[in-house]
């Protein structure tokens, strides 16, 4: 039943906010790349200054929206998943290789998708909005898309709900329609931004494991507790839905957004089925028991990545690969 946001809750949407605005005071440093935009005034620093605004607030509004969707008991994991979340994403639209790219609109929409199948409905702006953002950056279907895509395919699945499985069908047809809109009209590239080197990212992914390996785990234990063959294969694919996005930008060079849309990827769609599945809690929290076990201080799963992103991929204030490989050693 959805419960009205308390006091708690409050406070911790402003800490997003904070968060945010710490973010700009540490990566901002008024440097922007060219980016190709479907419309020119996409490009204007004023418009891309105020559309990272309001990405920060839709961010956040999506996890309001959240809260209210689940119980006062459950509401800590939506603070782990979207804390992890502004970890991801706020650092990233404020370094000087991605914002203003055509990515931040996209997400402004493929956000906004997310509170309309959070609210239950208005999701019939799933499939414009689909069409809309991969218009403006084709590439954001295999990662916003593809979530979104996962969402609504797997609550067909398992509710048997022919609607949600038509939306899905449609989702694919208005990508595929934005992808010939966009080649006809602005001829999209895939804006690659090489900002991390190679032997870099390889690390990165070493350095990750331990949240790899925590996914897998989840998703594995999650197909097994099904008794119904339609549950397993959604959760599978849901599992296996950011892989062909990662090794997209990871064979492309970007490896920043191979790695950062992998996670996103999984904490929005872990975040969506946490609200919508009360068995889907229940397995959630198991989970957290389980990294409780492994984890001595809950916070180093939050602190841990946001030192990695800080000092490897977002900031200017790299720490040289070799002396890692060094102290890994």
């Amino acid at each position: 039943m959805k419960d009205k946001l308390q006091k708690k809750d409050m406070t911790f949407l402003l800490a997003l906010a904070g968060f945010g605005f710490l973010c700009v005071l540490r990566y901002y440093n008024e440097n922007m790349m060219q980016h190709l935009w479907a419309l020119s005034i996409l490009g204007n620093r004023r418009i891309i200054q105020g559309m990272t605004a309001v990405f920060f607030l839709i961010l956040i509004g999506v996890a309001g929206q959240a809260l209210r969707k689940v119980s006062k008991e459950n509401r800590s994991g939506i603070y782990y998943m979207a804390t992890l979340l502004a970890v991801c994403l706020m650092p990233m639209f404020i370094c000087d290789s991605y914002m203003g790219s055509p990515d931040l609109y996209a997400w402004v929409i493929i956000l906004l998708c997310i509170v309309a199948l959070l609210n239950g409905r208005c999701d019939g702006i799933v499939l414009p909005g689909i069409l809309l953002a991969a218009y403006i950056c084709p590439m954001i279907v295999f990662s916003g898309g593809a979530l979104l895509f996962a969402a609504v395919l797997a609550k067909g699945m398992c509710e048997d709900n022919k609607r949600n499985m038509v939306q899905a069908a449609g989702m694919v047809v208005m990508a595929f329609v934005a992808f010939v809109l966009a080649k006809e009209t602005y001829g999209f590239a895939a804006d690659v931004q090489g900002r991390i080197s190679g032997k870099r990212f390889l690390v990165i992914v070493l350095l990750f494991l331990p949240y790899t390996y925590a996914i897998f785990q989840f998703f594995a234990s999650l197909i097994k507790e099904q008794t119904d063959g339609r549950h397993r294969l959604a959760y599978l694919l849901c599992g296996l839905g950011s892989v062909p996005g990662f090794l997209l930008w990871a064979y492309l060079g970007d490896y920043c957004r191979a790695v950062i849309y992998a996670f996103v990827y999984y904490l929005l769609l872990l975040l969506i089925l946490y609200c919508q599945e009360l068995a889907f809690q229940t397995s959630w929290n198991t989970f957290r028991l389980w990294i409780k076990e492994k984890v001595v201080l809950e916070p180093v799963v939050v602190i841990y990545p946001l030192i990695i992103l800080t000092f490897w991929m977002v900031s200017n204030d790299f720490i040289d690969a070799e002396s890692i490989i060094e102290f890994t050693r």
